[in-house]
């Protein structure tokens, strides 16, 4: 009976649920969606060489997926609250609580289920553009992927979880509220906001310290590209003080705009100017404190899927930093010998390299020590570090390395040139530093870490002399850049034939080694990688936005039968349907945009300050993609936000406004 009667109950009233329910079958859209991409052989196994990327996108989504039930917990409090007077009918008819808990118990499995059945279809087609995206991402050939059975359960036991959660909110609510509030607890009694001008002075100071701490920020950042700071208390209290800044400049906004503008008397003399300020007046200062963390949950969303992008984009960039040639051969000529038994020659590594392509153009180069410090005692590594010497290159071979990937060749006459990966190193006093070798002195010329990475060899920078200077110097590192006929080879498969098993000499546990860099394996890595952080990043963000939009959305939706009544009262006024549907217009889009407009304008100063790391990283490329990014994040919110009010506007307008009232 209690079945039937909830299947017709959420049939006769399907409009109310249909926020609800919307929300969470794209919510089982998205988990299947990412689960899909989690779970997928070919992701695990591009990712294989990192486990614990996965490993934390699994906890990533049980995370989102706990915070999905609390949101959905708070969602389905309003869902009681469009019911309650019904639920209070039975029961003065008669019915136990046992019975309208078990009514909306019938009720909440059924929409749950419904969209259970729809999430899944929509996550089928969702799955298959999230793998394209990550597959474009990684820069490899999209095939329609299959979907995986571990992924399905994850997904089925996440919406049972969130579905448990929310039941019990609500039945808890349900045994405890009693009869008269449901009742009559729509009836609520219109609260003048308090000391607004305060307010007004709060979201002043509030949007001060936003703007103060954002440009901290961008100044911090870019200082520490160019000084290598790291993260400190300094960063930690600005980030903390925007984060705070967000929530309480929407909060004083939405108690003090409608106070404010009730004071202009020729503005609310205009139309249903009045009714609606009024309506708004009591609505956002009422759920002042909601929509300050709305607009901190959705502000964050944009951030994170800023920041994966840019993630993204420098990764990329920055690999043709790390490995500028198709392959390159480095051997430890010190401690290899005894270190590394089983490596081969390199006469059969480019044997091996020859079976999966041609190498058409090779050259050889080398590092030398003179196993002191002369450099590193003028460094913050001077000290503590023993085990590093001084590094040199001979000019003609940086010359030869540099030319073909269209730098200008370097010229010294008795000087030397610092390449550095480290900006700090800038800092430092060169002038000073005389370097003498072969009863000869060599003079500073400069440093630069613009040049593209010349080894694997962890080194923090190395100096670049004449030829001369390197003939009295042991030579550490034999090395050799490849270029290959074709970039379109199977990266994985040549590390794995170019790896080898090294003893350790010491007794300790042995381990993988490979002498050489290929520029096709790191370029799967790092892409797999980002791609993941990228996916992972719109999914957070799009569960975020979704969650806060069906909040708001489901607010406004709780007092349609109290706006029912005043819009009643403006019928009785004399207020046409089109004015009435005019004042509920602006009523429902002030206050669905509040939270929203800051979080969409946020993707400017993320851009901007995008531009900025890309700029001093030298990556010129990355900052004209930054603009772009940041465009298109702003663009799929702004579509997200539009769904979901244009479907709220309608059901409100449903109920509330009519021709004849």
């Amino acid at each position: 009976m209690f079945f039937k009667l909830a299947v017709r109950n959420v049939k006769r009233q399907f409009g109310n649920y249909l926020i609800y329910f919307m929300t969470v079958a794209l919510t089982v859209a998205l988990l299947f969606a990412i689960n899909g991409v989690i779970y997928s052989e070919k992701m695990q196994f591009y990712t294989s060489a990192d486990e614990t990327i996965r490993d934390m996108m699994v906890w990533f989504v049980a995370m989102i997926g706990f915070v999905v039930a609390f949101v959905l917990s708070y969602a389905t409090s309003f869902m009681l609250k469009l019911r309650k007077r019904e639920f209070g009918i039975y029961l003065t008819l008669g019915m136990s609580r046992r019975d309208i808990r078990s009514i909306f118990i019938y009720e909440t499995l059924f929409i749950c289920l419904a969209a259970l059945g729809i999430g899944l279809l929509c996550g089928i087609f969702l799955h298959q553009g999230l793998m394209a995206l990550a597959m474009n991402l990684m820069k490899m050939e999209f095939t329609i992927a299959p979907y995986s059975k571990k992924g399905l359960c994850a997904t089925i036991s996440i919406v049972a979880g969130i579905f448990l959660m929310a039941s019990v909110v609500s039945l808890r609510y349900l045994k405890r509220v009693s009869i008269y509030d449901l009742v009559y607890g729509e009836r609520r009694v219109e609260k003048s906001v308090k000391h607004p001008l305060l307010w007004f002075l709060c979201t002043l100071a509030a949007l001060a310290a936003l703007i103060g701490s954002l440009v901290f920020l961008n100044q911090f950042i870019c200082e520490s590209l160019q000084k290598e700071k790291n993260m400190d208390t300094a960063f930690l209290l600005a980030f903390g003080i925007f984060a705070i800044s967000v929530m309480v400049f929407h909060m004083g906004l939405a108690k003090s705009i409608m106070s404010i503008l009730l004071q202009n008397k020729r503005l609310k003399a205009r139309g249903s100017n009045t009714f609606v300020f009024r309506q708004l007046s009591d609505t956002l200062s009422s759920n002042a404190v909601m929509l300050g963390m709305l607009a901190f949950l959705m502000t964050f969303a944009v951030i994170g899927t800023n920041v994966s992008f840019l993630q993204k984009a420098s990764r990329e960039e920055s690999l043709i930093q790390v490995c500028p040639y198709d392959i390159m051969y480095c051997k430890d000529l010190i401690t290899q010998e005894y270190a590394y038994e089983n490596s081969f020659s390199m006469e059969k590594g480019e044997r091996i390299i020859e079976e999966y392509c041609p190498i058409v153009n090779q050259f050889s180069y080398a590092m030398y020590t003179t196993g002191r410090r002369d450099f590193y005692q003028y460094t913050q590594w001077g000290k503590g570090f023993d085990g590093l010497t001084d590094s040199f290159m001979a000019l003609s071979d940086f010359n030869a390395f540099i030319t073909p990937l269209g730098y200008e060749p370097l010229k010294l006459q008795d000087t030397y040139f610092i390449v550095s990966i480290q900006s700090a190193l800038r800092q430092i006093d060169w002038e000073q530093m005389v370097f003498c070798e072969g009863a000869k002195e060599y003079h500073f010329q400069g440093i630069s870490e613009a040049y593209p990475r010349f080894h694997q060899l962890g080194y923090y920078f190395f100096v670049v002399v004449p030829d001369a200077a390197v003939d009295t110097m042991q030579q550490s590192h034999a090395m050799t850049a490849y270029s290959l006929a074709d970039k379109k080879f199977d990266g994985y498969a040549l590390m794995e034939s170019l790896s080898y098993i090294a003893e350790n000499p010491f007794g300790g546990n042995s381990r993988k080694c490979c002498d050489y860099s290929i520029q096709e394996f790191d370029r799967i890595t790092e892409n797999s990688t980002s791609a993941f952080f990228v996916v992972g990043a719109l999914f957070i963000a799009a569960v975020f936005l979704l969650m806060a939009l069906a909040i708001l959305a489901l607010k406004i939706l709780s007092n349609l039968a109290e706006d029912k009544c005043r819009y009643k009262v403006l019928y009785h006024l004399g207020a046409g349907e089109q004015e009435q549907s005019s004042a509920l217009f602006w009523q429902t889009f002030s206050f669905f945009i509040l939270p929203f407009v800051f979080a969409a304008l946020m993707s400017v100063p993320i851009g901007l300050i995008g531009v900025e790391i890309a700029l001093g990283m030298h990556l010129e490329t990355m900052a004209k993609q930054v603009p772009v990014i940041a465009c298109v994040i702003a663009v799929g919110m702004t579509a997200l936000y539009i769904m979901y009010y244009v479907a709220t506007y309608l059901l409100a307008k449903r109920v509330i406004i009519s021709a004849e009232q």
